[in-house]
């Protein structure tokens, strides 16, 4: 009863759904939202049971592809603010990047899919206890830590890049994704399906083994293939490179930890200077949170959305001949992360 407001932000289609509004021009031509700044209405109308006066702020968002969890995380990272040019990247199903400064904005998205949050994958799992979010191969063994330090039950996304990133280092894998065999007694066959053991199933919490497969990291290279292919374009349009941003902001649920390295090997972020690369979490929640208790940070919010311009990927001729490059590990151009390796 106490509590008389709510702020919430979140993908386009997420906010639809929750307020009841049409989605079918999210998905179909002319592939546009119904609203991408809803007024506040009674939180009761959605069904939170808050104080009966309460009010429900949805935050606003820049496109159906766009949401206001990526207005949130502009503020929260503060670029709109930045003299120098800095990009925001949100590792998710929309893996949508944004560029700018104080001047200017502009924001698209790429279709990559849930594979680097821990869906689509086998053993995959959302960032919480239990879940592995490090792996190393050292002299061959294979080492892991989990989320809350017990015994495994899954791979969140920090641990998905790990393991990928590790079997390149140690050869495991080749270029394309796949699992060599004869290389290590844990790359076996699991009901027909090649995969890589990480934790023995008399090591883990659901007395099965949890590991990683052949078209588990497939997934995961067509996912990283459309974010970086989707950077790779936006910055051609704006004839700058990855050494011209001051920063790369990286959001995204993977947990508690992201290797850096790992993440450049796997040809997911650019091989730039590594005090660039600033991993944030979750600027969704972090934006929603200052809106919600300062109102120069909702307004700020609101001149944000009007400021950002969005890119449709849908009129990027040479979009599919990037998203083709970067179908390997860590990429064709492999000259531009070789010190990664």
């Amino acid at each position: 009863k106490d509590i008389t407001a709510v702020v919430c932000a979140g993908n386009t289609a997420m906010g639809h759904f929750l307020l009841g509004l049409p989605t079918k021009y999210i998905r179909r031509y002319p592939y546009v939202a119904t609203s991408v700044e809803p007024p506040p209405l009674r939180a009761a109308e959605v069904g939170i049971e808050i104080n009966p006066r309460g009010l429900l702020y949805s935050l606003p968002g820049i496109s159906a592809w766009v949401g206001s969890d990526i207005t949130a995380g502009i503020l929260a990272t503060e670029i709109h603010e930045s003299g120098e040019i800095s990009m925001l990247i949100d590792i998710g199903t929309n893996g949508e990047t944004v560029v700018g400064n104080k001047d200017w904005l502009i924001a698209t998205s790429a279709s990559a899919g849930p594979a680097l949050e821990g869906a689509s994958v086998a053993c995959g799992m959302r960032a919480e206890p239990g879940a592995i979010e490090k792996v190393r191969i050292v002299d061959g063994k294979v080492e892991y830590e989990t989320i809350g330090g017990i015994e495994p039950k899954g791979l969140c996304g920090s641990g998905i890049i790990d393991v990928i990133g590790a079997l390149l280092r140690a050869g495991w894998i080749n270029r394309s994704g796949n699992l060599l065999e004869g290389k290590s007694e844990r790359i076996q066959e699991n009901d027909g399906v090649k995969c890589f053991i990480i934790a023995e199933a008399r090591s883990s919490s659901i007395d099965n083994p949890v590991y990683i497969t052949e078209a588990d990291i497939e997934n995961v290279i067509t996912a990283k293939a459309a974010i970086f292919a989707a950077m790779r374009i936006i910055l051609k349009r704006l004839d700058l490179k990855f050494s011209d941003l001051s920063k790369l902001y990286v959001a995204g649920a993977f947990g508690n930890y992201i290797d850096v390295e790992n993440a450049i090997a796997i040809g997911l972020l650019p091989n730039i200077e590594r005090d660039k690369i600033k991993f944030v979490g979750n600027t969704s929640i972090r934006g929603a949170k200052l809106a919600a208790f300062y109102l120069e940070a909702f307004q700020k919010i609101r001149d944000i959305r009007r400021a950002t311009t969005y890119y449709d990927l849908l009129g990027a001729d040479d979009y599919v001949e990037e998203f083709r490059k970067a179908l390997f590990l860590p990429h064709t151009d492999i000259e531009e992360f070789m010190q990664a390796g």
